[in-house]
């Protein structure tokens, strides 16, 4: 819930590439099975499993297996992963 008013850095526009207005109040969620099967950036087979797509896929934000920002997943650090590789 945003606790002020704000904007999304991308999301809106007919390409939504447009920053995204957010009221004070305002609930933003998303969903992580959604976002992970989208074929705009995994392609036309994201529904499979296919572990080599990630040999040069880098999908930043579209991939959030640990969250991001201040509430990023602790358990990140296990993997020893790069804060910009999630």
């Amino acid at each position: 819930m945003a606790n002020k008013d704000t904007y999304l850095p991308v999301g809106g526009g007919e390409d939504r590439l447009s920053e995204v207005f957010v009221r004070k109040g305002q609930v933003v969620a998303y969903h992580y099975h959604a976002m992970h099967r989208r074929k705009d950036v995994f392609g036309d087979d994201a529904d499979e499993f296919r572990p080599e797509r990630w040999q040069n896929l880098r999908p930043r934000w579209a991939y959030l297996p640990f969250g991001g920002g201040p509430r990023i997943c602790i358990g990140r650090m296990l993997l020893n992963l790069p804060r910009e590789r999630i």
